[in-house]
């Protein structure tokens, strides 16, 4: 059975591993750290300095708990994080943003989205996990972009909902990619070990790691968009199923292939 335990566990392990094996001399940002589980582990397993940034007042429980294990490296915030960018705080080699997108409304997701590239040093990364939509039920647009999702309703009086707004915005999988894509992040991977069966056999559940890169050649001009609906494919051995859509698609040459990715006009 899932416990918290398994979920601190699984972040410190893929921060490390992202890391290069060790948190030394690495600044982390755990935003809406809510009792500091996240940011006080990233201490104690060796990061120079953790910020916990968390607006409830949960913020003191982390607090002591960083007092009790005796974690100079580590130091709290009480502050709303739709309000943290690089001009406030800097820039770290880890963010974490675990349970917080998916408690936005439009557009403080989409600003939240391009605050969060900006926390990240170039050659850092943030850990994301949230929530996505599984069918396209609302429609916004932000810097001349449509994305697509499902609204969420809060419940404000709950512990760990929105602080203030009563609807969220879950975008959907494509939606989320391309919001990433278009706020900076350069590749964005998702975590399937360590897993937490769980919580992972959940579809609408994503657990990431957006990386900011620094500019290369090899970079396209204008990165490919998902499709917010496209054709699966697969070999043609898997079945007949693929094998008749591979004959259709030698009939009607490339363009559907294309189809599946396409450039922004």
């Amino acid at each position: 059975m899932w416990t918290g335990d398994a979920r601190v566990a699984r972040v410190a392990r893929v921060a490390t591993d992202l890391a290069g094996g060790s948190l030394e001399g690495m600044r982390v940002l755990d935003l809406a750290c809510d009792e500091g589980n996240f940011a006080n582990e990233m201490a104690t397993i060796g990061a120079a300095e953790v910020v916990g940034i968390e607006v409830r007042d949960s913020v003191y429980v982390a607090r002591e708990r960083a007092q009790v294990r005796h974690l100079e490296n580590a130091r709290f915030e009480q502050g709303d994080v739709r309000n943290v960018t690089n001009a406030t705080h800097g820039t770290f080699d880890i963010v974490l943003c675990l349970g917080i997108m998916y408690h936005l409304d439009t557009p403080a997701v989409f600003d939240f989205a391009h605050n969060l590239q900006g926390l990240v040093k170039d050659g850092g990364f943030a850990l994301i996990e949230t929530q996505i939509a599984l069918k396209p039920r609302r429609t916004e647009s932000y810097n001349d972009r449509v994305y697509h999702g499902k609204s969420y309703a809060e419940d404000v009086t709950m512990q760990g909902a929105s602080i203030d707004n009563p609807l969220s915005f879950w975008p959907t999988r494509p939606s989320l990619m391309n919001l990433l894509s278009e706020a900076g992040f350069t590749s964005v991977l998702q975590v399937a070990v360590p897993a937490i069966p769980v919580v992972d056999q959940m579809v609408d559940h994503v657990v990431l790691a957006a990386f900011k890169g620094a500019p290369h050649p090899f970079d396209p001009t204008a990165p490919a968009v998902w499709a917010e609906r496209s054709a699966a494919w697969a070999h043609p051995t898997q079945g007949l199923r693929w094998r008749l859509l591979e004959r259709l698609r030698r009939l009607g040459g490339q363009s559907r292939m294309r189809a599946l990715f396409r450039r922004p006009d």
